[in-house]
């Protein structure tokens, strides 16, 4: 009964999620993914390198935007369910106990669902955030194998280590820096003889990167100055400059929602986990004292669960290092890491009356949360109208989305406006409005400089200075979009950095229309976009016609 209830709410929550996944388009934070994803290779001044690994995905959906955001729900609910499944199979963390196959098989369902945290209040399309959380999984299911198997298993794990170690460097460099001080301790806690596997996590890592940049055909040199780029642009942007964010706990607005269940999830987790905890550290302490386990070919192993369990309950603010958000909001996107360790810990401590229902409660108690959560996302969704009116089919992508009416409309004139000027894939565009870098992919063209070029911040215009520098010879022949009067709109005078000015050089060849994005949910402001084209004759210093 419980295991069936327990698959009953993992399946109520993964359905929701994908019919959010089906509606609803954001101009900004999902337009940048989207641009990233497509083309990699066009952002020339970027630290997030994801859109390098979600490109093969990409193209095996063949452009297709929902399903892009199936294939990355499901890559979470995978990649976190495989950790709990070996987890909770793993004899040195969850003792001599065997959780019964239903059982650990709906809990591994659930603790996956979980995964679909970072899909509250936020875009469904896959960006940093979600592969980050699938490269954290990875690596904690292969270094639990690499502890605690033997043969073949072992190496295996080590190397898959090396494997989710570069997939969490590709969504964030922040964090996989402190993924990498978290396994070394690991290692230095548990000494023995796992740790000469270290090569396979070596080679593999290696063998990560290069078959990465292979597809992508980037040199090593051309990844390094993409990533000197994007720092240098980063810190001149400005207002992104604190790797942890302390801020105060919100009290109102979808923050706060967010906030609450993060905390909750955080509460629920936080006694159980420090008092067992403490008394795993207590016994095996015992077990040292007492000569428990004197004679063992591994004299450290009372030290495997304690230590792997402190490993999860450390993920979530490796996840949250770095990110742009109140570290309560971001820690808890990756409250499945603590809900893991939580269950392992139950799983081995609980006696031998305990009741199924007790020992799956945190799980059950979660999942309804995150499904009032993803409703809640439905009826308030990022910079997005409510998902209930969003009931016409639109061409998005190569697929189809559904968006309200009067969104279907401004895409349709936008893509009416493309195909008058004879848009393609080829075609490149400068985006100065600031907060729209969606209307680039709705029209079927690329970037330039940056997957999205911000404004709003205090170094906006300085950023988008050396973008344009870094991807200078992109603009010969690139259009223009222009939102004059718009909050976040940069200065057409950051064309002179490679020796344009608009007046002179640009000819006005159409407009459209769109939503001004808005925390405050306030749609009534349109702006008008108006796009520019190089007038015939004009070149780029330095760059060959």
């Amino acid at each position: 009964m419980a295991a069936t209830g327990l698959g009953a709410a993992a399946l109520a929550t993964i359905g929701i999620s994908a019919w959010l996944a089906t509606r609803g388009f954001d101009r900004t934070d999902e337009g940048f993914y989207l641009n990233s994803i497509a083309h990699p290779g066009d952002d020339r001044s970027t630290i997030l390198l994801f859109g390098y690994a979600y490109h093969p995905l990409y193209v095996l959906v063949g452009g297709d935007v929902v399903l892009l955001r199936w294939a990355g729900m499901l890559l979470s609910v995978v990649a976190v369910g495989s950790l709990a499944w070996v987890a909770l199979g793993t004899p040195a963390l969850v003792g001599l106990r065997t959780v019964p196959p239903a059982l650990r098989a709906a809990a591994s369902l659930g603790l996956g669902a979980t995964a679909l945290t970072t899909m509250a209040q936020m875009p469904s399309t896959p960006s940093y955030n979600t592969l980050a959380l699938q490269g954290l999984s990875l690596t904690a299911t292969a270094l639990v194998s690499a502890v605690t198997r033997a043969g073949r298993a072992g190496i295996v794990g080590a190397g898959l280590v090396g494997v989710g170690g570069w997939v969490t460097f590709l969504a964030k460099p922040t964090t996989a820096a402190l993924l990498a001080a978290i396994v070394v301790a690991a290692a230095i806690a548990l000494p023995g003889a796992w740790r000469r596997r270290a090569w396979a996590t070596i080679v593999a890592a290696v063998a990560s990167a290069a078959l990465t940049l292979l597809l992508a055909r980037v040199s090593p040199a051309g990844i390094i100055e993409v990533l000197s780029n994007g720092l240098a642009t980063s810190t001149a942007l400005g207002g992104h400059e604190d790797l942890v964010r302390w801020d105060t706990f919100p009290l109102r607005g979808t923050a706060f929602t967010a906030a609450v269940g993060a905390a909750t999830i955080l509460a629920a987790c936080g006694a159980g986990l420090v008092a067992v905890m403490v008394a795993s550290l207590v016994r095996a302490r015992r077990s040292v004292v007492t000569g428990a386990g004197r004679g063992s070919d591994r004299p450290h192993s009372h030290r495997i669960g304690p230590t792997l369990v402190g490993l999860l309950i450390l993920l979530p603010p490796a996840y949250a290092l770095g990110t742009n958000l109140n570290l309560w909001t971001a820690q808890g996107r990756a409250g499945s890491f603590w809900l893991v360790a939580l269950c392992v810990l139950l799983t081995r401590y609980s006696g031998p009356s305990t009741t199924p229902f007790l020992w799956t409660a945190p799980v059950a108690a979660t999942l309804a949360l995150l499904f009032a959560m993803l409703v809640a996302t439905a009826a308030a969704p990022y910079r997005y109208q409510p998902l209930r009116t969003a009931t016409t089919p639109t061409q998005v992508g190569s697929g189809t989305v559904r968006l309200t009416p009067a969104d279907h409309e401004r895409v349709a004139e936008l893509a009416a406006l493309g195909q008058r000027l004879g848009v393609d894939e080829h075609t490149r565009v400068l985006d100065l409005t600031g907060d729209s870098p969606g209307s680039i992919f709705l029209l079927g063209a690329r970037p330039v400089g940056q997957a999205w070029i911000l404004g709003g911040y205090p170094g906006s215009e300085s950023a988008a200075r050396l973008a344009i520098e870094h991807d200078r010879c992109s603009m010969r022949g690139a259009l223009l979009f222009v939102a004059e009067g718009a909050p976040r709109a940069l200065p057409a005078g950051v064309l002179d950095t490679v020796g344009l000015e608009l007046d002179r050089d640009y000819e006005v060849v159409g407009v459209f229309q769109r939503e001004r994005s808005s925390w405050a949910r306030s749609w009534a402001t349109v702006d008008a976009v108006t796009v520019h084209r190089p007038r015939e004759g004009v070149t780029i210093p330095g760059c060959s016609p």
